[in-house]
């Protein structure tokens, strides 16, 4: 299951030895995109290929060296392994990072009682009363005309 909303394609694809038979064509880029997001979303198994896939497009990318087939309709993303290992480890290092820096500064994240223990702090405000709802009370307090609301329309065409 992916962990997040998105597939990443990289500009490099245009340039890259790789997709010299499939950047061209547009089937065939369309077809390793949709692999591509089937995969990321299987990951890390592997993906079944949708139905309705064009079978010329797989095997030119299948030649390309851009996905292996495996049993039956399942097939896998080359690179895309590394690439989410990349990102996975991008991520614990950041994570590291985040946690270091707040060790470092105990005091980064005071919880509530922590703000309000010192004497110029003030509490948080207590809720509204159940019998004082916003349709009674106006802005700020101002009590509204309840006669309004049930009050008709006035037909001002004649």
């Amino acid at each position: 299951m992916a962990d997040s909303p998105y597939t990443r394609v990289y500009h490099s694809i245009v340039d890259d030895p790789k997709f010299a038979t499939v950047y061209d064509d547009d089937r065939r880029l369309a077809t390793w995109l949709r692999l591509l997001i089937v995969a990321e979303q299987a990951y890390p198994a592997s993906a079944n290929i949708p139905t309705g896939t064009n079978r010329a497009a797989v095997a030119a990318l299948v030649a390309a060296g851009l996905i292996d087939l495996g049993a039956g309709p399942r097939y896998r993303i080359h690179g895309l392994a590394v690439e989410r290992g990349r990102r996975s480890e991008a991520a614990r290092q950041s994570a590291n990072a985040r946690w270091l820096q707040s060790e470092r500064n105990a005091n980064a994240m005071r919880t509530h009682s922590e703000r309000i223990a010192s004497p110029n702090a003030t509490a948080m405000l207590d809720e509204t009363r159940l019998d004082e709802t916003s349709r009674d009370k106006g802005i700020q307090g101002v009590e509204v005309d309840t006669r309004a609301r049930d009050r008709r329309p006035v037909d001002l065409v004649s």
